[in-house]
């Protein structure tokens, strides 16, 4: 699992225009969270993962792997009172695009 915050300059995805950021807060409603994760940031992340635990055997080419499960996480959190989750989702939408050598 590669973790990153949705904040413009991340080091593993890109957000997307007219994107909500990380949130420290909670809120009603909706917001639009968008991002996009390039070859080069996953690439990225495996060198970081590789640099982190060098005894782990594990290839560095992002085609070697494949998007096998989305988790999308809600979290909580609180400080000097009870902490109140209400989590709410519509129209996830995830595109995946691959090289044209892999058609």
């Amino acid at each position: 699992m590669v973790r990153d915050k949705l904040v413009t300059g991340a080091s593993y995805l890109e957000l997307a225009p007219g994107s909500s950021q990380y949130q420290t807060s909670p809120w009603r409603g909706f917001k639009l969270f968008a991002w996009t994760v390039t070859r080069e940031h996953v690439e990225k992340a495996l060198k970081v993962m590789h640099e982190q635990e060098p005894n782990l055997q594990m290839s560095l080419d992002p085609g070697d792997y494949y998007l096998a499960k989305f988790h999308l996480n809600a979290e909580t959190k609180y400080q000097t009172a009870p902490a109140e989750l209400g989590w709410s989702m519509r129209n996830l939408r995830m595109v995946l695009k691959y090289p044209e050598s892999n058609h």
